[in-house]
């Protein structure tokens, strides 16, 4: 664990503060977060950053009503101040009729292969630099081309405990990072950016970025307007991610079903797209860039 403090502890500490100030169910998280930074300007970096910060939470439940509080300090006082200010919100909110328990789930948390890389962490700030650099380089399609981007390696540690038995851990790392690239001739512009993100170092292609931002900006140049038209359209695996990822999650959203206000409700069985459309609803997939183990609440 990268964090000084023992963040489990401090968890198990939360539910036994909320439990003896009179709170019906306790919920706590911990959190531990790490980044290095790099950003580009026309070809160089212009600014490096690398910080970590920790955070706690708590969620208080008293007469099914809910009161929450955080804070980034970890003083003894600072800790129990937090979990009294959730205990007072508690006490004058109104109930929530609809809620029922904190989850209870005895499942072993599940391990996901592919989202955790020490090799990550223990990046360097040359080879990170010289990794943006040699990506800068591949943009770089003709010598006029102007380059930008923003590359990020981290990591983060999340504890999640309630009082009814969850008691959930995960530790992911991340690298992710842009290029865009600007052509000129005269007043044709050619503009265009690719990006890549991974859990694991070797996975990440940070050569690929360079060369297809490069290529789609020579793309780009000579483009025409059109007249308007219904046409087909093709949709490459990032345009359908950004297309089709907000419809489904807005569709589906839980509190909007809840709520019967999700435009998906009692879909089930409808036809809602070309059914050589297929979506898989993993989020155990091996090395998946938003892969968790467990939910917010900390059920699997």
């Amino acid at each position: 664990m990268s964090s000084d403090i023992n963040l489990h502890e401090l968890a198990e500490n939360i539910i036994k503060i909320g439990l003896s100030l009179g709170a019906d169910q306790v919920e706590a998280y911990t959190i531990f977060g790490a980044a290095r930074n790099v950003q580009l300007e026309r070809s160089s970096i212009r600014r490096f950053t690398d910080v970590s910060n920790s955070g706690l939470g708590v969620r208080i439940i008293k007469n099914k009503a809910i009161g929450m509080a955080s804070t980034t300090i970890f003083t003894t006082e600072s800790i129990e101040r937090t979990v009294k200010d959730a205990v007072s919100l508690a006490k004058v909110t109104p109930p929530d009729e609809n809620f029922i328990s904190l989850p209870e789930d005895e499942r072993s948390t599940p391990v996901i292969n592919g989202c955790f890389d020490q090799r990550v962490i223990d990046l360097s700030v040359e080879k990170f630099t010289e990794m943006i650099l040699e990506g800068v380089q591949e943009a770089e399609v003709r010598d006029d081309a102007i380059v930008g981007g923003s590359f990020t390696a981290g990591h983060s540690e999340r504890f999640i405990i309630n009082s009814q038995g969850i008691d959930r851990f995960s530790e992911q790392t991340s690298i992710t990072g842009y290029l865009s690239v600007k052509l000129q001739d005269g007043d044709d512009i050619g503009n265009a950016y690719y990006f890549d993100s991974s859990k694991v170092l070797g996975d990440f292609d940070y050569l690929l970025i360079g060369q297809e931002a490069g290529k789609r900006a020579l793309k780009m140049l000579g483009s025409q307007k059109i007249e308007s038209s219904s046409l087909p359209i093709l949709l490459d695996p990032d345009s359908s991610m950004g297309t089709i990822s907000p419809i489904l999650s807005s569709g589906i959203n839980a509190f909007d079903v809840f709520n019967k206000t999700a435009y998906f409700i009692d879909k089930i069985g409808d036809i809602i797209a070309s059914d050589k459309l297929t979506i898989l609803d993993n989020p155990f997939y091996p090395g998946g860039v938003d892969s968790s183990a467990f939910d917010d609440e900390g059920v699997i």
